[in-house]
């Protein structure tokens, strides 16, 4: 077995290109260089540190990942100590933070620890991501000196991988929101915070093999043999901007692939047959699930409406579409989906009347047909109609129509679950027989629940949902026995 002393550390990084003044990422598994010789295993860590240290200098910088993943879906309650939490991906992390003069940035997914001269500077503020704009990974990558060291671990480990391929827009990862608590110097803050998450699927798992291969090929990492494994060097920003072509090539590349449907794969995990249950089709509660699309079809036959389709982790200024979760074996499952929406356009009015699909049944289907009918027959209005299951599908709806939408009024109409209102008096200057009928038909007006228009979940976005100037008016439609046998004579009133 080949072992490896003080002297050879120091003399193999110096050939392999570290320097004074170097900004260093280090990422490392000593174990794999086999056994020491001349000290004990127990001070590799220490000596390694040193070792860096000194030839880098009082202007050079190492940084370290401390990856800790302290927060889950499963746990909204998860902790991430700053100085307490420990990284969960080998013991030089660990011995690492322990040291004096330790700076460790923010991230409760993927922190990074560093020592030296631009520590501070590089660790400082937080977007509430982990990647993209002014993320470590962004900021190392405009750093003279920024270079990778790799030690006991070959060219495919690569600290930026996600960065990089958040910045190529890939769609097998998506913008998932996750909250819990930091801890500083004993202050505990609750936080959101933004993870460029997986699809959990074996195709998206991370696999930089073959782009770390060819990047050795071309001489964009450098080697050196140290006991019975090797040591590598980069440029940071050269090899980020050949990781860069390489997915503008093939946005899977840094993957096990191949390209896979995504929505398709994550169906399998909840249905046998990837098949339309047309019996559930009105009972569904989100526009997730695969029968929305057989409703909207439904309502388009009458209506000529449009289908619009986003992804989970679409973003539109403070929000973003969270994952379809649903309930599995008595478990909540969460799944990348699509959240579906049909739309009526028109360009006549400021008005948009919302009806939402959610827990309907045969009856109040056809109900619901009836009276989007007449709203839409009466030509002194011709608003704006929507179809639609929840929040998720009203913002969607706001992002394409973002420039458009001032000063418009939204008219929410949703079903009842109870079977009579007291009527209140609303103050609603809109002249149409069916909104003045409303109170024959037992419409109740609702007070705007949680801000509705303004709530938000997305940290990152200067502009907000609130920024709208748009009205917001709401509705329930009892949907009592005698209302839904009754509704030709309410509605030809």
């Amino acid at each position: 077995m080949k072992s490896y002393s003080k002297k050879e550390i120091k003399e193999k990084l110096l050939k392999l290109g570290v320097s004074r003044g170097d900004c260093l990422f280090l990422s490392s598994s000593l174990g794999m260089l086999g056994r020491p010789k001349g000290f004990k295993a127990k001070d590799l860590n220490k000596i390694f540190l040193k070792t860096i240290l000194d030839i880098i200098g009082n202007r050079g910088t190492l940084f370290v990942p401390t990856y800790s993943y302290s927060f889950s879906s499963k746990n909204k309650k998860g902790v991430f100590d700053i100085k307490k939490t420990k990284p969960k991906i080998g013991s030089f992390p660990n011995f690492f933070i322990k040291q004096n003069s330790i700076y460790r940035n923010a991230d409760p997914f993927v922190s990074v620890s560093g020592k030296g001269f631009l520590a501070k500077k590089i660790l400082s503020k937080s977007n509430f991501s982990s990647y993209g704009k002014n993320s470590v990974f962004h900021k190392l990558v405009n750093v003279k000196k920024a270079k990778l060291l790799n030690i006991g671990l070959g060219p495919n480990w690569t600290p930026f991988i996600h960065h990089a391929e958040y910045v190529s827009k890939i769609s097998h990862r998506f913008e998932k929101v996750f909250e819990g608590y930091t801890r500083n110097n004993n202050k505990l803050k609750k936080i959101k915070w933004v993870y460029f998450s997986r699809v959990l699927i074996n195709q998206t798992k991370a696999n930089v093999y073959k782009v770390g291969s060819r990047a050795l090929r071309k001489q964009i990492w450098n080697s050196q043999e140290l006991g019975r494994s090797n040591l590598y060097l980069s440029n940071y920003k050269r090899y980020f901007k050949f990781v860069l072509s390489e997915l503008k090539k093939n946005k899977w590349a840094l993957t096990n692939g191949p390209k896979v449907d995504l929505i398709k794969e994550e169906r399998k995990k909840l249905f046998k047959k990837n098949k339309i249950n047309k019996n559930n089709a009105l009972s569904l509660i989100d526009g997730f699930n695969p029968e929305t699309e057989y409703i909207l079809k439904i309502l388009n036959k009458g209506f000529k409406i449009s289908i619009k389709k986003f992804k989970t982790g679409y973003n539109f200024l403070n929000y973003v579409m969270p994952e379809r979760t649903t309930i599995l074996n008595g478990k909540k499952v969460r799944t990348f989906d699509e959240i579906k929406f049909g739309i009526k356009v028109s360009n006549y009015s400021n008005f948009v009347f919302l009806f939402y699909l959610n827990k309907l049944n045969k009856k109040k289907f056809l109900f619901l047909q009836k009276f989007a009918g007449q709203i839409i027959k009466d030509k002194s209005i011709r608003p704006e109609i929507l179809f639609i299951y929840d929040y998720n599908a009203y913002v969607s709806y706001l992002s394409e129509n973002f420039n458009n939408n001032k000063g418009k009024t939204f008219v929410h109409l949703n079903f009842s679950n109870i079977n009579s209102y007291n009527f209140k008096n609303i103050k609603f200057k809109l002249k149409n027989k069916i909104i003045k009928n409303m109170k024959s038909l037992k419409i109740n007006f609702k007070k705007n629940l949680n801000n509705f228009e303004t709530e938000g979940n997305y940290y990152l976005s200067k502009n907000k949902l609130s920024d709208y100037k748009i009205n917001e008016v709401f509705y329930e439609l009892n949907t009592s026995k005698f209302l839904i046998k009754n509704y030709d004579k309410f509605l030809l009133n």
